[in-house]
C-alpha cells in the first residue's frame, strides 16, 4: 500500500507496524542503516523506545514523535484504529510512521537560511537605493531653494529656480519664493524710480530756468541777424531747434518724475488720432514714409484728450524714427472688448528696424532706449497714461518687419457700473 502511494518527498520514508510495534512494512533506509548492524523486528527494538511505546498506546495522544540521534532521523508515528475503540486493548489498530533525515532537514534549513539572508540583503539594498533616490529627490530641491534664499539674502535679484516646474510642495514653495522675489524687485525698482524721479525733478527745474534765459537770448540774436540777413541767423535757428529738443527731454523727465493728473471727459477718439497724425506729417514727409490709415468710425471714450494725443504722437514718432529709409506707417482701430468691457483697440505698425524679441519686455522700462538720442522715458510715460485710463498696451514684432504697438482703451473707467455711468455722464460738461 505504501509503495503504491509513492513517496511525496525524497527525504521522507514511511513504515507500518502492528499494535506491538512489529513491522508490517519497513523502509530500506532502516534496513541499510540498522543500529550496530542488527535489524530490529519492531519499532521499540529499532529505536529503543519499548517503554515509551507502551505508555503511548495507553494514552490519548494519537501521535508519537521522537528523534534518533545516532542515525540523524526524526520520526513521527500515528495510530489508526481498525475496530471499535470501546474494545480497549482488544481493539485492532495499526501504526503508520514517517521518518525524515535530520541531516537533509538541516541542509534545507541552511539553504532556506541562505536564501532568506540573500533575500533580506536584496530587500535591504532595494530599500537603501529607494531611500537614496528619495533623499536625492528631497535634498536636491531643498539645496536649490536654500541657495536661492541665500543669494536673495546676499542682495541678488535676477535669479530663477529649477524647482518652479515641480508639481509638489517644493514646486509650490519655489513659486512662492519667486513671487516674493518679484515683489522685492518691484519694490527695489519703485525705490530706484522714486530716487531717479526726485533727481530728475531737481535737474529739470534747474536746467529749465537756465535754458529759458538761453532760449530768450538766442531768439533775440535770431531776430537781429534775420533783419541783417547775416550768416549767424541759420546758426541761431539750429540753436533754437536744439533748445526745443532739450525742452522736450526736460518735459519727459518731469512727466515721469511728477505725473500730472488726468482731466477726464468724453473724447472723440477719431479726432484725437487725426490731430496726432497731423502733428507728425512734417516728419512723415521728411522720411518719405507712406501713411496707411483706414479704420471704422470709433465710439467716444472717457479720457484725457491731451494725454491721449500725447500717447499716439509718441507711438507714431517711434515708428517713424525706426524707418530711416522710408517705409509704411499703418494706423488701424476697431471696437472690441477689454477684460469683458467695451473698448477700442488702436494699432500702430511700421516696417522699420524693429525691436529684437529679447528686448520687447524691456521697452517700457524707464531710460531704456535703442536709439542714440532720447531719454528712454517716452514709452514709460505712454504706458502709464494708458494704464491710468484703465487700458493696456503691448509691443510685438511685425511679421513684415518692424514693430506693432497695440493700445486698448476702455470706453469708460472700470469702476463705472450700471447707474454710475449715467450719473457720471449727466455730471460731465459734455456727454457723448
Amino acid at each position: 500500500m505504501i509503495t503504491g502511494f509513492g513517496r511525496p518527498r525524497n527525504d521522507i520514508s514511511f513504515f507500518l507496524s502492528d499494535r506491538d510495534g512489529r513491522y508490517l512494512y519497513r523502509p530500506s533506509i532502516l534496513q541499510q542503516g540498522s543500529r550496530d548492524g542488527v535489524t530490529g523486528a519492531s519499532i521499540g527494538d529499532e529505536f529503543l523506545i519499548g517503554g515509551r511505546w507502551q505508555h503511548w498506546l495507553r494514552g490519548n495522544d494519537s501521535q508519537l514523535r521522537f528523534e534518533d540521534d545516532a542515525r540523524k532521523l526524526s520520526v513521527a508515528v500515528e495510530r489508526v484504529l481498525l475496530s471499535d475503540p470501546l474494545m480497549g486493548d482488544r481493539a485492532r489498530l495499526i501504526t503508520v510512521g514517517g521518518m525524515a533525515s535530520l541531516a537533509e532537514i538541516e541542509s534545507e534549513v541552511r539553504t532556506y537560511r541562505t536564501q532568506l539572508v540573500a533575500a533580506a540583503l536584496a530587500v535591504g539594498a532595494l530599500v537603501a537605493l529607494a531611500l537614496a533616490l528619495a533623499t536625492v529627490r528631497l535634498t536636491r530641491p531643498i539645496h536649490d531653494l536654500t541657495q536661492v534664499a541665500d543669494r536673495i539674502a546676499a542682495g541678488e535679484r535676477n535669479l530663477s529656480s529649477a524647482s518652479v516646474d515641480r508639481h509638489d510642495e517644493f514646486g509650490m514653495l519655489a513659486r512662492s519664493i519667486m513671487r516674493m522675489l518679484d515683489a522685492l524687485r518691484d519694490s527695489a525698482k519703485n525705490e530706484e524710480q522714486a530716487a531717479l524721479g526726485r533727481m530728475a525733478t531737481m535737474i529739470a527745474h534747474d536746467v529749465r530756468n537756465a535754458l529759458s534765459s538761453v532760449k530768450m537770448n538766442v531768439k533775440i540774436l535770431h531776430t537781429h541777424h534775420s533783419r541783417d540777413q547775416g550768416d549767424l541767423a541759420e546758426g541761431c535757428e539750429i540753436a533754437l531747434e536744439q533748445i526745443g529738443y532739450m525742452e522736450n527731454i526736460l518735459t519727459d523727465m518731469l512727466d515721469f518724475a511728477r505725473p500730472r493728473g488726468l482731466v477726464m471727459d468724453w473724447v472723440d477718439l477719431d479726432e484725437v488720432i487725426r490731430i496726432a497724425t497731423l502733428s507728425m506729417l512734417p516728419e512723415i514727409g521728411e522720411r518719405s514714409v507712406v501713411l496707411c490709415q483706414s479704420h471704422e468710425r470709433l465710439p467716444k471714450v472717457f479720457g484725457d484728450r491731451t494725454r491721449l494725443i500725447q500717447v499716439f504722437q509718441n507711438l507714431m514718432a517711434n515708428a517713424i524714427q525706426s524707418m530711416s529709409n522710408g517705409g509704411h506707417l499703418t494706423l488701424d482701430a476697431k471696437s472690441t472688448l477689454h477684460q469683458s468691457r467695451p473698448a477700442v483697440e488702436v494699432l500702430i505698425a511700421d516696417n522699420g528696424s524693429g525691436i529684437p524679441e529679447e528686448l520687447l519686455s524691456k521697452a517700457f522700462d524707464p531710460f531704456f532706449t535703442t536709439r542714440t538720442k532720447g531719454t528712454g522715458l517716452g514709452l514709460t510715460i505712454v504706458r502709464r497714461i494708458v494704464i491710468d485710463h484703465g487700458g493696456a498696451i503691448r509691443l510685438e514684432q511685425n511679421p513684415e518687419g518692424g514693430t506693432i504697438a497695440r493700445v486698448m482703451l476702455p470706453l469708460s473707467p472700470p469702476e463705472w457700473e450700471g447707474g454710475d455711468v449715467l450719473g457720471h455722464v449727466r455730471g460731465s460738461p459734455s456727454g457723448p
